[in-house]
């Protein structure tokens, strides 16, 4: 495949046109050190002469395409990438329609299908009709028919999203092939860094070295290189050339390993692993053998390489183990491989399902990753297994632990670097993590329209039910798809959560909440509320069989309703007939509107009440308080727990209540948050509104 690679790129850097240079000689010494920084890979000082060229001239066509290259093939910083090709579109006045190729690619990467297949199409117009133009031509064709697959495809064989592992294991570089080890908790991989013993290789990377990561307390560790490591991997080690890990037999005990071009493998005994062994003839066939897999009975395996009796550049072969010897290897065939390319094989768990990555069958882009099952020993018809598990970029090296761990090694956008190792993470399940930042208060974040809370009582009784609501919550632009509560370590997926706490004490209740973006990110947002359990005090309530009732209000309105009229004189006949009781006057409204706006509604419809009272015989001295809850304390949900709204229950809301106290109570408690109380005429209160 290497071969082939160098190949197109030759092509594709054939067909760049003269030199658009401006500005002088300044510009051109600028450039000419750029080159000879870049063709000796230094390339922070290749960029910055890029950069002085261009500040030399901004109209430099060779400054912007040229470092637009840099970034792409040497810092990999598409972003970066995309926008000098921009800017040399801009400035250009011959056509260069190599930049259009990049320009395809780019919007590619970063999912602007429509742009990409613009650009794809005009660098294939302007693409020569000889034997290399034919190559260029089909070339652009695919990735125009990729582009088109990408935008359409909506078959998924996961529902979650991929998780970027981190900087513990990933970094600016790429890290690639994913190995767990379950004997050790530990996580193999390949990384090629600057850190490691090679120097560059000719695609300026450079040289693989293998990395281990161990995971304690569920995260993984910092990398470390296996040069000089101690312990049971110590007999494998990195030299200054290629070497990468590949895959473990699923007994755990022989670890395939690519050394010199070649399959190897070490066996693992006595707390080590051995010196690494070629593999024989049977295996290596060709002068390229990258990947291999082993079935779950570790009597075949599935290995990729470029042998001359492949479909294309790497083929999928297999060799079965027949009385202790490898047989003769087989090509899959036609149904698997293509004239492109097909690596990474990896065999389920059962021994059913082949999965493999492409670059021949319909896919997004890059390297996708494709499934076949095995009937009756025969391959089936390979399935793209979507997104997430594919992209626009490179996605390889799928790796199905079991169903809670499965590895993909992908260059898509919002990695770290070059490449990286993701892992899968299912759609709608609690991790309950940092809930303690946010206790007995609720999380918002105004400018985002976010606001997630956990409505309920901080104190409660013995033996008294109580009921916990994600009433109200919002997630921006989102749409919220689970809600969660965590109670003594039991976890209930609901809207409401209903309690009756059977001692008095301090209590945690966990609420999560789930949200999920339009293009398939999910956000967890978690809050703690503490709730304080009392022993219920032994109360003779003089009230007990004292009962006002609510009036309710239209929509945004605060005059008396008919029908609240004949409520407003049901009460004032049981105030008459209890000329002891006192009254609060509280006033309420849905949710629609703003919180101040709320408020001053539900203030107008406090004083309708109060007014009304006052005018049909109840001394304004019997009223005490005169409270604005606004859309704080809803009697019932605004919204069903799918987030759409609830005309009957925001009827509810739109209110006024009357809560009744005796003379030896009133003075007690006065809440804060009231507008009036007791001489509450004259702090303000404005008759004329009425």
């Amino acid at each position: 495949m290497k071969t082939s690679i160098k190949f197109l790129l030759v092509i594709l850097f054939a067909f760049v046109a003269i030199p658009q240079i401006h500005g002088g000689d300044s510009v051109k010494k600028h450039l000419k050190k750029a080159k000879k920084f870049r063709n000796t890979n230094k390339f922070e000082a290749s960029e910055n002469q890029y950069l002085m060229a261009i500040q030399a001239d901004p109209t430099s066509f060779d400054a912007h395409f040229e470092l637009g290259l840099l970034y792409e093939a040497a810092f990999y910083d598409p972003a970066k990438a995309l926008e000098s090709f921009v800017k040399a579109e801009d400035v250009m006045k011959d056509t260069v329609y190599e930049l259009y190729y990049h320009l395809g690619r780019a919007y590619h990467y970063y999912e602007d299908y429509d742009k990409a297949i613009k650009y794809y199409d005009l660098y294939k117009k302007g693409v020569d009709k000889g034997s290399e133009g034919a190559i260029v031509t089909d070339f652009s064709l695919r990735k125009i028919h990729q582009a088109q697959f990408a935008k359409t495809y909506n078959q998924h064989e996961l529902d979650g999203m991929m998780v970027n592992l981190g900087e513990g294991v990933n970094s600016g570089f790429s890290e690639y092939v994913p190995v767990f080890l379950e004997r050790d908790s530990t996580l193999l991989f390949t990384r090629r860094g600057t850190e490691n013993l090679g120097d560059y290789y000719w695609d300026n990377l450079h040289y693989e070295d293998m990395y281990v990561s161990n995971y304690k307390n569920g995260e993984l560790s910092k990398a470390r290189s296996l040069k000089g490591i101690s312990g049971s991997l110590t007999k494998i080690n990195n030299t200054k050339k290629h070497e990468a890990v590949v895959d473990v037999s699923p007994s755990g005990d022989t670890l395939i390993l690519y050394i010199k071009n070649k399959l190897w493998y070490s066996t693992y005994g006595n707390d080590k692993w051995s010196e690494p062994e070629k593999f024989g003839k049977e295996i290596n066939i060709a002068k390229y053998q990258r990947h291999a897999c082993f079935s779950p009975d570790g009597k075949t395996m599935y290995f990729s390489s470029n042998s001359d009796e492949g479909q294309g550049g790497l083929d999928i072969f297999m060799s079965k183990l027949e009385n202790g010897t490898w047989s003769e290897a087989k090509n899959l065939g036609s149904v698997i491989n293509t004239t492109g390319n097909e690596d990474s094989p990896f065999m389920s768990e059962d021994g059913k399902t082949l999965y493999f990555a492409s670059t021949g069958h319909d896919g997004m882009g890059g390297f996708d990753m494709y499934s076949s099952e095995l009937k009756d020993g025969v391959f089936q018809t390979p399935v793209n297994m979507g997104t997430p598990v594919n992209s626009p970029a490179d996605d390889i090296y799928l790796k199905i632990e079991n169903e809670d761990q499965i590895y993909l090694s992908s260059n898509r956008k919002g990695g770290l670097g070059k490449m990286d190792i993701y892992e899968f993470k299912p759609y709608g399940i609690p991790e309950f993590k940092d809930c303690e930042q946010k206790i007995n208060e609720p999380y918002i974040v105004a400018a985002d329209n976010i606001h997630i809370e956990a409505f309920g009582k901080d104190t409660a009784y013995v033996n008294a039910m109580e009921i916990y609501e994600a009433n109200g919550c919002k997630a921006g632009n989102d749409s919220i798809t689970h809600y969660y509560w965590k109670y003594n370590n039991e976890e209930f997926e609901q809207f409401a959560y209903e309690m009756v706490f059977d001692k008095p004490g301090k209590e945690e209740l966990i609420l999560e909440v789930i949200s999920r973006s339009e293009d398939g990110v999910e956000t967890h947002y978690c809050l703690t509320k503490e709730i304080t359990v009392l022993d219920k005090p032994e109360i003779v309530d003089p009230l007990a069989d004292f009962k006002l009732k609510p009036i309710y209000f239209d929509f945004d309105k605060y005059n008396i309703r008919m029908d609240a009229k004949d409520v407003m004189n049901f009460n004032i006949d049981e105030l008459t007939k209890n000329p002891d009781v006192m009254i609060e006057v509280i006033g309420h409204t849905d949710s629609k509107g703003t919180d101040t706006y709320n408020i001053k509604l539900a203030e107008k419809r406090a004083k309708a009440a109060v007014d009304f009272l006052t005018k049909k015989g109840i001394p304004k001295d019997r009223i005490i308080t005169v409270i604005s809850r606004g859309e704080a304390e809803p009697a019932a949900p605004n919204t069903n727990p799918d987030g759409s709204d609830n005309p009957d229950n925001r009827q509810k809301n739109r209110r006024v209540e009357f809560k009744p106290v005796t003379n030896s109570t009133a003075i007690e408690f006065i809440p804060s948050n009231s507008l009036y109380y007791q001489n509450w005429n004259i702090e303000g209160f404005n008759e004329d509104i009425y």
